[in-house]
């Protein structure tokens, strides 16, 4: 679902935002000061956008980041995930920038990306002009279509977002074959495994692709039967088993219900000990878009404590 796939983006790049720009905007990556830690200012952005008519989305990403030259610059990751952008996005990024300078009286440099299949359309220029007044916004723009030609280029790049586009590709070419699909998302297993990446950054991207790669039942169990021969041969055993508990409890259970105990089960599994208040505030925890975050962080979290951390 469309609102999945941003959470899912949203996730890449709290995680992963210098890779992020390193990959899609290498002239932004090349002036900031990466010996200074990013800071999230997304908390500060929902406050500003929220009673906004034009609408916020949550693939959108507000940070702090510090340039080579010591000055400290805004910036604001705009994500159009598997949808064309209407005339509102233009409107959406000016509206949001001017929403922020308003607040903070600190400019917005937005950058934004599109997963749509159509290289053609940019929508990169917001506009006003009449009686002489003139008003005009222009804004980088990358779409995924960008690179379907490169895609030998991008199988040997090791930044993780030349995956990320290899996926987006991959439902594209698939047009609705869910057999191609399949053999699609085997191969950018494959391509997963053979990279050398963290335990973590495999379930992290292993995610990403099932949520964007989604296979119908029956291939869905051919594909984990392939992908558990392939976790063997790459001396990773079993790495989604986890997720693959979440799944089944979230399909046969109610979501909220689903998802508390598949998380408990993920605790359970990875030796994680629970105090008695965070499993009361499992069980009693009534958002389902809450218990998937804490879920997604049960995967790879170093204790019960950092589980909330995040949702707090």
């Amino acid at each position: 679902m469309p609102h999945q796939q941003d959470s899912v983006w949203k996730d890449l790049l709290d995680r992963y935002l210098e890779p992020f720009l390193a990959f899609f905007f290498p002239a932004v990556h090349a002036d900031v000061d990466w010996c200074r830690p990013p800071e999230s200012l997304d908390k500060e952005f929902q406050r500003i956008v929220r009673d906004s008519t034009i609408g916020v989305r949550l693939a959108d990403k507000l940070v702090k980041v510090w340039l080579r030259d010591g000055k400290e610059t805004w910036l604001l990751v705009h994500l159009e995930v598997e949808r064309r952008p209407g005339p509102e996005f233009p409107e959406r990024i000016y509206v949001y920038g001017y929403r922020i300078f308003d607040r903070y009286r600190r400019p917005v440099i937005s950058l934004a990306l599109l997963t749509d299949v159509g290289r053609g359309y940019r929508a990169a220029l917001y506009r006003v002009a009449r009686w002489g007044f003139s008003l005009r916004l222009r804004f980088p723009v990358v779409k995924i279509a960008d690179y379907r030609d490169r895609r030998e280029a991008l199988e040997q790049d090791p930044n993780p977002f030349a995956l990320v586009v290899l996926a987006h590709l991959a439902v594209q070419d698939a047009k609705g074959s869910m057999p191609d699909l399949r053999d699609s998302k085997l191969r950018l297993v494959r391509l997963l495994f053979r990279r050398g990446y963290a335990r973590a950054q495999v379930l992290e991207l292993l995610r990403f692709l099932d949520w964007l790669v989604a296979l119908p039942e029956d291939l869905e169990v051919v594909f984990w039967a392939e992908v558990e021969k392939l976790e063997e041969e790459a001396s990773m055993p079993h790495v989604l088993s986890i997720e693959r508990i979440a799944e089944k409890r979230g399909r046969e259970e109610g979501i909220a219900v689903g998802e508390a105990k598949a998380l408990l089960a993920v605790l359970a599994v990875r030796g994680l000990p629970l105090t008695e208040a965070q499993r009361n505030r499992i069980l009693s925890c009534e958002s389902g878009d809450c218990l998937e975050r804490w879920l997604r962080r049960a995967v790879t979290a170093s204790s019960a404590a950092e589980v909330f951390e995040e949702a707090s």
